[in-house]
């Protein structure tokens, strides 16, 4: 599975319908975004009499649309579906609303046909928000469940477009799609929210998915082979020591704010980052920074004390993004940065909205007009948003159970990507009994990674014994350091100080979590642990445990990019483990710039960790992510903790 690409669904035909506002005067666009070859035949063959009413009705299937109405917000139209010869249930939809009164919704009706007469239901749908009409038309259609669209005119109730009869497979090929008529717009599921939208301030992984390399920049950047690329340095030079490297920025750059990126904004940036009491999560990356220098309005000169291996690629992740000091206090809840996309609105518990740039210099070459991220941690809701047609693409879908589900449905694309997240069941060394190392051994021998990653993720995991992506060439398998063997952990339980006292697990609010978390609670208990699950808020988790260490043991994927480092903390990070020992040759791999060399120190810091049973290290995380036919741009692997959206086509 791991590095392999898995592409399943059918072929890609949207349709495009172009009907009249009256209200406005301008076109719209409806948009059957879900309509496939065989069903347009079928269609077709009925409305030519070649299938007689009545005859397997039930093969029709509903049409998922998007109305993209030019006169925009207020503007009336009603969408009515017709199908079959019996009366559908309809009635009102709660429809979610950005809170923003408006006076005139949108309305919209479900039909039903009698004779080849369409008949209006008798209760209009309304849509509280023109801006949210994409997700809500999902429910009109759930709701309506059958048949064909109609589109009525907002002010004389008459009949502009109707489906049924446009629908030739020729003429769905020919006409345009919503792109030459009205904004690309699209829905993305996400099922951790952020605290805060600043990267520079807080670790939280759906942070830089949506706003690193999107609406923030760096120096650099990296691409979806990992290798590392130029960003707002347009080209950096480094000395013969790799000490000291002098960056070349693209001029005429200006943060979404106006104000101008210069050289002193970069080192504003990095000064902010490395400053004692910083809360910035990756302060490592600017320690060993010695001195900076603008040498002119565009060029810096960054030296450090010693040389830095992975220098560059650090300064392409979220903490080392260039803000601006204008509005650095503000970027938690109005970031500003000077990327391909702005920032437009959150609504807290729903939805985050991203807009294109238009004054980037690769304007030209962004699809997307606007992008919306919907927050949906619970499974089963995020299954029924795709399947309802109000999300395009769940890059990270939490529910690995139902994958085949999506797999066998043309109207997705499922793939499988690798990932950097290693899970582990952490341990808060600073309490005993996790000081004892029998008692560390003891859990890894209690422990069954493979019934782990078939009970707990279906299948779609990797078992890793340690802390390094297996797709690495560095990589370490070290299965066979504590296998699987409850009666060894029995005996060395037995030696260790454990009274038998409760232990808790405090998890996070995540599907992998709490599934892995009642697995491993059972396998302890089969060795004479007593551990007690506690399932957080988000918020809470990282207050309680992340921060303040209040916790035993609690189980998170870790999806950033050489961040073994983190062994190299010490007592200070959430683990509470301290180890000169591995400080010591982290340090050696930090500075050893020839690969090979690199590889062989990394295998045996690798070695190192699970020799000590430091964590209980339990399966690399594989992305599922479903799409939506005919969105294509996403990445296939996940070599960096970002979602560039600049790549991503619509149609």
């Amino acid at each position: 599975m791991a590095g392999a690409r898995e592409r399943r669904g059918g072929p890609e035909t949207p349709a495009a319908f172009i009907c009249w506002n009256e209200a406005r005067g301008g076109a719209g666009v409806l948009v059957l975004s879900r309509v496939m070859p065989a069903e347009l035949l079928w269609h077709q063959r009925k409305e030519q009499g070649a299938i007689k009413r009545g005859e397997d009705e039930r093969r029709l299937t509903p049409l998922i649309g998007f109305a993209h109405p030019r006169g925009g917000r207020g503007v009336r139209q009603r969408m009515a579906q017709a199908g079959g010869s019996r009366r559908l249930q309809t009635g009102m939809v709660a429809c979610r609303s950005s809170g923003r009164p408006t006076n005139s919704p949108l309305r919209y009706r479900c039909a039903t046909r009698r004779h080849g007469v369409f008949t209006r239901a008798r209760y209009p749908i309304m849509l509280n928000d023109a801006q949210h009409e994409g997700e809500s038309l999902g429910r009109v259609w759930t709701i309506c469940q059958r048949g064909f669209a109609v589109v009525f005119s907002s002010t004389r109730r008459r009949i502009l477009i109707m489906g049924g009869a446009a629908l030739s497979l020729p003429l769905v090929r020919q006409v345009p799609t919503a792109k030459a008529f009205g904004p690309t717009r699209i829905s993305i599921g996400m099922q951790q929210e952020p605290t805060t939208l600043d990267p520079t301030i807080e670790a939280t992984a759906s942070i830089n998915t949506m706003l690193t390399q999107n609406v923030y920049e760096g120096l650099t950047t990296v691409d979806r082979t990992g290798t590392v690329r130029p960003q707002l340095a347009k080209s950096w030079t480094v000395s013969d020591d790799g000490r000291t490297y002098r960056f070349h920025l693209h001029e005429g750059v200006r943060y979404h704010s106006g104000a101008p990126l210069t050289a002193e904004t970069v080192i504003f940036s990095f000064e902010r980052a490395r400053q004692e009491g910083s809360a910035n999560p990756r302060r490592a990356i600017f320690t060993p920074i010695e001195e900076m220098k603008a040498l002119d309005a565009h060029t810096v000169e960054i030296t450090l004390a010693r040389p830095d291996a992975f220098f560059l690629f650090d300064l392409a992740r979220g903490p080392a993004v260039i803000v601006h000091p204008d509005t650095v206090e503000t970027n938690a809840q109005s970031p500003d940065g000077t990327g391909r996309f702005r920032f437009a609105s959150w609504t807290r518990g729903d939805r985050l909205r991203l807009v294109k740039n238009p004054d980037h210099h690769d304007a030209a070459n962004v699809a997307l007009d606007e992008v919306v991220f919907r927050f949906i941690a619970d499974p089963a809701a995020a299954t029924a948003a795709l399947l309802a047609g109000e999300l395009d693409a769940f890059p990270a879908f939490p529910a690995p159970e139902l994958v085949p589900q999506f797999q066998a449905d043309p109207r997705f694309e499922v793939i499988l990507a690798t990932t950097e997240g290693e899970t582990i069941l952490a341990m808060n060394h600073t309490r005993a009994p996790f000081d004892d190392l029998r008692f560390r051994q003891a859990l890894a021998h209690a422990i069954d990674r493979k019934a782990l990653v078939e009970g707990a993720m279906f299948g779609m995991a990797i078992p890793n014994a340690t802390f390094f992506p297996p797709h690495h060439p560095a990589w370490v398998d070290l299965s066979d350091l504590y296998p699987y063997d409850p009666e060894r952990a029995r005996a060395l339980l037995a030696q260790t100080n454990y009274d038998g006292r409760q232990l808790s697990m405090r998890l996070p609010p995540f599907a992998y979590a709490q599934r892995s978390g009642e697995m491993i609670q059972s396998q302890l208990a089969a060795v004479g642990l007593n551990v007690a699950i506690e399932n957080l808020e988000w918020n809470l988790w990282l207050e309680d445990v992340f921060r303040n260490k209040n916790y035993d043991f609690t189980i998170v994927a870790h999806v950033e990019s050489n961040d073994l480092g983190n062994f190299a903390r010490g007592s200070s990070y959430y683990w509470g483990y301290d180890d000169p020992e591995f400080a010591a040759l982290w340090e050696q791999i930090r500075v050893e710039l020839n690969e090979e060399r690199r590889n062989d120190l990394l295998r045996q810091a690798q070695r190192h960790v699970s020799e000590r049973a430091v964590l209980g290290f339990l399966f690399q995380m594989v992305a599922i992510g479903i799409y939506r036919q005919g969105v294509h741009g996403f990445w296939d692997s996940q070599p960096f903790l970002s979602l560039p959206l600049h790549e991503v086509r619509v149609g």
